[in-house]
Parts: C-alpha cells; structure tokens; sequence
C-alpha cells in the first residue's frame, strides 16, 4: 500500500514538472527569424511589407488583462508565409494573442 501511494504521488510530481517546463514550440528558426522585421506598423519579410497592425485590443478574460495584436496580410497567396507570419510576432509578443486577417494585393503608390 505505501509503495502505491510513493508511486502515484511519485508519479503525479514527475507529471506536474513535466506539464510546467514545456518548450515552446510555435517558433522559427533564428535564421528564419532573422528574416523578419517591425518598421512602424507593418512587418517585413526580407524587405518587404507582408502586413500591418490593423488593431491593438485590450480584453479582460478569466480574471486576466489580454492583449490581442490582429494583423492584416497584404496577400492571401501564401500559407506558409502566414504561419511565418504568426509564428514571428508569438516570438516577439509571447504572452499576447495574435490574429493574422486577409486583405487584397498592397497596391504601390505612384
């Protein structure tokens, strides 16, 4: 009986310090990463502007003040660049909800 209580209890610390030290894993790789940049408002992709802050939002939910940055992508041709795209700003605002919309092809200015 000791040695079922010493094991479930054994096994429940090794669960609970398992669950509390995950590595996060919706990252790039430094190298892609790198590739990124925020100027102003808008997020680049070697160079180029892919999408911009469309809204900033401040919610309180379940006891917790959450900030939600919501994206608009200037192409909607590119899933990958999408994940890209929300897998950067999570590296840079962790703790903050991000939402990634669609818009149409940035039009250049002449």
């Amino acid at each position: 009986m000791i040695r079922k209580i010493i094991f479930i209890a054994l096994s429940f610390v090794l669960l609970a310090t398992s669950c509390a030290s995950k590595k996060d894993t919706f990252v790039l790789p430094q190298e892609e990463y790198d590739k990124f940049s925020l100027k102003g408002n808008e997020v680049f992709y070697e160079g180029v502007a892919v999408a911009n802050f469309d809204i900033l939002e401040f919610e309180y939910y379940n006891g917790k003040l959450v900030k939600e940055y919501s994206l608009m992508q200037y192409t909607t041709y590119s899933n990958e660049l999408s994940e890209k795209i929300l897998r950067f700003m999570h590296m840079k605002f962790p703790d903050d909800k991000i939402e990634l919309k669609f818009g149409m092809e940035k039009k250049s200015v002449n």
